[in-house]
């Protein structure tokens, strides 16, 4: 009978233990499904958050389209710009090139002119002054003629 009471009190001794063990994962597994709930709700909440931030995103890769093809529309605007700047200071060098011939061109005629009329005043200085030789070289032979008349009338 001391060997019944010794395997009923080992037995008692292991029921205990079992009891005790069946507690602690009783107790385990309370807080392992506490855990799993809590992370099951920071889940929700983390999909939630993904789920916006994915709106954002969205959001985001929208506006940036418009402002890519804003700034590429103003690129070319600015490019058309530049080039009806560049072709108007062409035609704006073509005209100073041409209004510099232009004016080359006038102070060469100008030089020329001025040539021209100096000649053209020694010329007439020439003349003024033989004008004035045969002039008086008119009224000599007129004085003489008058003279010779007179004697001739006497």
């Amino acid at each position: 009978m001391l060997g019944m009471q010794q395997r009923a009190a080992v037995a008692e001794g292991r029921a205990e233990e079992i009891e005790r063990r069946v507690a602690d994962l009783r107790e385990e597994v309370a807080r392992t499904r506490r855990d799993a709930e809590a992370l099951a709700a920071d889940n929700g909440k983390l999909a939630d958050q993904l789920r916006q931030v994915q709106v954002q995103v969205e959001a985001l890769r929208s506006e940036l389209a418009g402002v890519k093809a804003h700034a590429e529309s103003q690129a070319e605007a600015h490019q058309e710009q530049r080039k009806t700047a560049a072709q108007e200071a062409a035609r704006m060098v073509e005209r100073f090139t041409g209004a510099q011939a232009e004016r080359d061109q006038a102070q060469r005629d100008a030089a020329a002119a001025r040539e021209e009329a100096a000649g053209l005043r020694g010329q007439l200085e020439a003349f003024e002054e033989q004008h004035t030789q045969l002039m008086a070289a008119f009224r000599d032979s007129e004085k003489a003629d008058k003279a010779v008349a007179r004697t001739k009338k006497d």
